[in-house]
C-alpha cells in the first residue's frame, strides 16, 4: 500500500515530467498489457504518437517507466526482481526507468 509520501512523490514527478516534455506523456498507475502479463508501474512515459484514442489499459511496453522504491519493499527483492521482470516485458536498461 503506497504511503502519502510515495503518492505525492509520484504525482509531483508526473506533473514535472509533463511540464518539461513535449515528446512524451507521463501517466501514473497505468496498466500495460504485455501478454501474458499486465504490470502497473508507478509511472510510465509514452510517446504522444503511441497514446491510444480510447480509454483502457495500454497495449504494449511503455517507452520508459519509473518505479519508486517503497520502504516496505525488501531491497534485495526489489533490486533483483523488478529489473528482470521489466526486461522480460521489453523494458530494458537502455531506457531510464529506475529512481
Amino acid at each position: 500500500m503506497p504511503t502519502p509520501f510515495h503518492s505525492r512523490l509520484q504525482q509531483n514527478l508526473v506533473n514535472w515530467l509533463n511540464a518539461h516534455s513535449e515528446a512524451f506523456e507521463a501517466i501514473q498507475e497505468l496498466r500495460c498489457i504485455i501478454p501474458p502479463y499486465s504490470p502497473v508501474p508507478n509511472i510510465v512515459a509514452i510517446a504522444h504518437d503511441r497514446l491510444p484514442d480510447q480509454d483502457g489499459p495500454f497495449h504494449g511496453a511503455p517507452d520508459w517507466l519509473i518505479e519508486i522504491r517503497s520502504p516496505c519493499l525488501v531491497l534485495l527483492h526489489w533490486t533483483q526482481t523488478h529489473p528482470i521482470a521489466f526486461a522480460r516485458l521489453g523494458i530494458t536498461a537502455d531506457r531510464p526507468h529506475w529512481l
